[in-house]
């Protein structure tokens, strides 16, 4: 399991730069540099989230399904990084994020 380090603030499970969730999920099957990676599991602080799946404690360590196929530290739709950068600061939609730790294959 990747150490998770999130920067993208406006993200309503961010919390000092650390995800709530248990597993995220990081979108582009097709890409080819990180700017085309997003994360899938991204929801805008503004939105109302009322299950809590978040509750019980941050943690650094985030399991992440990973759906870039190209990306060096995909195995079998898991990421096997050692850490890994979600980016996507001012961000109001997954779109703007990206995993900055995308290595092309």
């Amino acid at each position: 399991m990747p150490n998770l380090v999130c920067s993208v603030e406006n993200c309503a499970y961010n919390y000092d730069y650390l995800c709530a969730l248990k597993e995220i999920r990081v979108a582009g099957e097709n890409a080819v540099d990180a700017h085309s990676t997003c994360c899938g599991s991204f929801r805008d602080r503004t939105e109302t989230i009322t299950n809590c799946e978040y509750c019980g404690g941050v943690t650094k360590e985030t399991s992440v399904c990973c759906l870039a196929e190209h990306c060096a530290y995909n195995d079998s739709n898991v990421c096997c990084a050692d850490g890994i950068d979600i980016c996507g600061c001012g961000s109001h939609s997954a779109r703007g994020t990206e995993c900055a730790s995308f290595h092309a294959v």
